[in-house]
């Protein structure tokens, strides 16, 4: 067996702090410089609507809603003391990416990796986190968590200092408070524990085994209490089946978090998003197969760095594989398993110091394609204005007449949206939940706004198109309706403005001159 890493004989860690202060400073202001270029989705305002609730009344709908509170807890921090605008709600996630970036050079200097400020250089420019860091959520906050708690394990199995088994037990269960998804965290460093008794020790592996993962289950069992209330309100909604990733979903959302998700590329650079994404990902797989040669022979010097990829990059697919086969069969979105992306940036970073023995065509050929399209996503996610919702709500304000009934749907989260943009909110009617493709309830509700108005308008998030579109037609064809426009701003949000009489119908003519952000060739998904 390879013994652990020496940290006594392999000189300075390396980078120095102040070089892993400057990436997380750079990581942070190239959030901030473009945080408000992407406007608030749908998830964003749940986050919104929550934050602008007293404090007891928001504990109290979060866990009746099966969310733990402590992430919009720490939003409400930035939403009652620094300010509501856009910049300051998204500083909550672009500070936390400042963290999780020097997260990973506590992880560099740890395991001693090569090329540490090539590793540094991705982090701070690291695409999904540019996308997930501008965000008023709880995603990049967890990543942080789960990045420094595997930096605590991992000191913790090194040392046996119970003052790092103690500052992890801390970090690990705000962690675990924070979101479920943590669980899987939490099982990749338990596996980490056991990597690390079997390899070092003078007594037997059960003995080492039980006193490296006591804080990691110490960690579990403090989140029980939480976890166990959160649950009862997801099986009294009828939530039943959490939306965690199968295997295959599971391997795709970790190149996803790795690289940056071409999310977006399709409306910028047409087909070459989908080459662009397939490049990214080939690249990711060439840096694992380099990752694990040279980590097999030892270049590194480091069986724990082995051993933590091993079990976060493997792992943590193969958990959720069994919890997916036993408990669930719904496949849920990258956003669950975001805290991948550290073992994703340190396996780029291997890759490279790896390539350094490949014949030089390769080594150049792989190195541009990797930078290429790290950068080429990096634009794209910075640049994407996600679901224009913002821009939509501001035309909207300015186009709108306030006799002009306006009938959402999307689980009341349009509304919050729509206000939180400055629209006026005459005539307001809170249609059905969009994920019920209620379309007789939408009629009833379009029937009910429109009896006396010439026009109105429909504010859609997924609304199930193809249904949607024929009880409209329906309603224009037995008269009720004289015509409507659908525009579709985004791939999951559509406006429809509709015309009771030959007035609204010149009233939508006009509006038909009127310049809107509307993206009219992406229809959004049903």
């Amino acid at each position: 067996m390879t013994a652990p890493i020496d940290h006594e004989n392999q000189g300075p860690p390396s980078p120095s702090w102040g070089l892993i202060a400057l990436a997380a400073v750079v990581c942070v202001v190239l959030k901030l410089v473009f945080a408000t270029q992407r406007g608030f989705w749908i998830d964003e305002y749940y986050t919104l609507s929550a934050v602008q609730m007293d404090l007891g009344a928001l504990v109290r709908d979060r866990l009746e809603r099966g969310h733990s509170p402590l992430p919009f807890l720490y939003a409400k921090l930035f939403h009652d003391y620094l300010g509501t605008s856009e910049w300051w709600l998204k500083l909550s996630s672009a500070l936390a990416a400042g963290v999780a970036t020097l997260g990973v050079g506590a992880l560099l200097r740890e395991f001693r990796v090569r090329f540490a400020g090539v590793v540094l250089v991705l982090a701070a420019l690291q695409p999904y986190w540019q996308e997930i860091g501008t965000e008023f959520r709880y995603t990049m906050p967890l990543v942080a968590l789960a990045t420094w708690s595997g930096f605590l394990a991992i000191r913790w199995c090194a040392t046996r200092d119970w003052r790092w088994a103690s500052a992890f037990l801390a970090v690990a269960t705000v962690m675990m408070w924070w979101h479920g998804s943590a669980q899987f965290v939490l099982l990749s460093l338990l596996v980490y524990t056991l990597l690390a008794a079997r390899r070092t020790g003078e007594v037997g592996f059960a003995r080492r085994a039980a006193v490296l993962a006591t804080p990691v289950v110490a960690a579990f069992l403090l989140s029980l209490p939480l976890l166990g209330l959160i649950s009862h309100y997801k099986i009294a909604n009828e939530e039943k089946k959490p939306e965690w990733p199968s295997l295959r979903i599971a391997f795709e959302n970790v190149t996803h978090t790795a690289l940056g998700e071409d999310r977006g590329l399709e409306s910028v650079v047409g087909p070459v998003g989908g080459a662009l994404g397939l490049v990214a990902t080939v690249c990711f797989v060439v840096a694992i197969w380099g990752a694990w040669r040279l980590l097999r022979r030892g270049d590194q010097g480091s069986v724990a760095l082995r051993s933590y990829l091993l079990a976060t990059l493997v792992g943590t697919p193969l958990g959720i594989l069994v919890y997916t086969t036993v408990a669930s069969a719904v496949q849920g979105p990258e956003r669950y398993v975001a805290y991948l992306s550290v073992p994703g940036i340190l396996v780029l970073g291997l890759g490279w110091s790896a390539s350094e023995a490949w014949k030089p065509i390769m080594r150049r050929g792989w190195r541009w394609c990797l930078g290429v399209s790290y950068i080429l996503l990096l634009i794209v996610n910075a640049l994407d204005q996600g679901d224009w919702h913002r821009e939509c709500s501001r035309w909207m304000a300015a186009n709108r007449r306030a006799d002009e009934p306006l009938i959402t749907m999307g689980k009341g989260m349009n509304e919050v949206g729509l206000r939180y943009h400055g629209l006026r909110w005459e005539g307001f009617i809170d249609g059905v939940d969009s994920q019920s493709r209620d379309t007789s309830g939408m009629e009833q509700a379009i029937r009910d706004a429109m009896k006396s108005a010439d026009s109105g308008w429909l504010f859609l998030y997924r609304p199930g198109r193809a249904d949607l579109d024929a009880m409209l037609a329906r309603l224009q064809a037995e008269g009720f309706l004289r015509g409507y426009r659908r525009r579709y701003f985004s791939r999951e949000m559509s406006l429809v403005a509709i015309a009771r009489t030959t007035a609204g119908l010149g009233r939508l003519a006009a509006l038909d001159t009127v310049p809107a952000p509307w993206i009219t060739s992406n229809p959004p998904r049903d």
